[in-house]
């Protein structure tokens, strides 16, 4: 079947924490990535001077991708990611930042070693269409366990969480948790189930994170 019969158009967006993302009246396609609470966790352990306090900040608030027809029709067939200027197709597969994390007082060169929760849910008429490898998230500067998904595998519950998060910040040096949001135009009829459809990815730091010193200072 010809998968250029119809337009799509399609936006990919990166809100910060609490803002509202408005859809158009025309038909796109978008996802929104709320980076979670920005702020500072209490931080334990025993060190030789007062622990310092570990702040995450909200980056890159907003990421786009637009496509057209012909970038979805056959013989086309690729990937386009989430970039930080708008309205442009995404082609690179460069992780964008997307939350920072920072250590400030404590001993100098101190490394803290934080735990929680990620996580991520969808939402949108484009949800319970997705086949297998179309839409992706993959996130990095972390570690734990689904840190790359396939969208399509959580469609039904439409939400999954990284229990296990665990991210390492030392006191002089930022971390940067990274995103790499994709849609990808397959050799597969695509129009006709994602046209005028919209899909929003809320990725969020769930509350509780805690951060523990690991003795590295100078």
């Amino acid at each position: 079947m010809d998968k250029k019969n119809t337009m799509l158009l399609t936006v990919i967006a990166v809100a910060t924490l609490l803002v509202a993302v408005v859809g158009a009246t025309f038909a796109y396609f978008a996802v929104s990535v709320e980076q979670g609470t920005a702020g500072s966790t209490n931080v334990t352990g025993s060190t030789p001077e007062q622990p310092g306090t570990v702040t995450f900040a909200n980056e890159n608030a907003n990421l786009y991708l637009k496509l057209s027809a012909a970038d979805m029709g056959q013989g086309n067939e690729k990937p386009y990611y989430a970039v930080t200027t708008k309205d442009s197709r995404g082609t690179d597969a460069t992780p964008v930042n997307i939350i920072k994390a920072s250590v400030s007082g404590g001993p100098s060169g101190e490394t803290y070693t934080c735990k929680g929760k990620v996580n991520v849910t969808l939402d949108g008429t484009m949800v319970e269409q997705l086949e297998a490898n179309e839409a992706k998230v993959v996130l990095a500067g972390l570690t734990g366990t689904d840190l790359e998904k396939d969208l399509s595998t959580v469609k039904v519950d439409k939400s999954y969480s990284i229990n296990d998060a665990t991210f390492t910040v030392t006191e002089g040096t930022e971390l940067h948790i990274t995103a790499l949001v994709s849609l990808t135009n397959t050799n597969q009829p695509q129009q006709t189930r994602l046209a005028d459809k919209d899909l929003t990815v809320t990725i969020a730091l769930g509350e509780g994170v805690t951060c523990d010193t690991t003795g590295d200072a100078e």
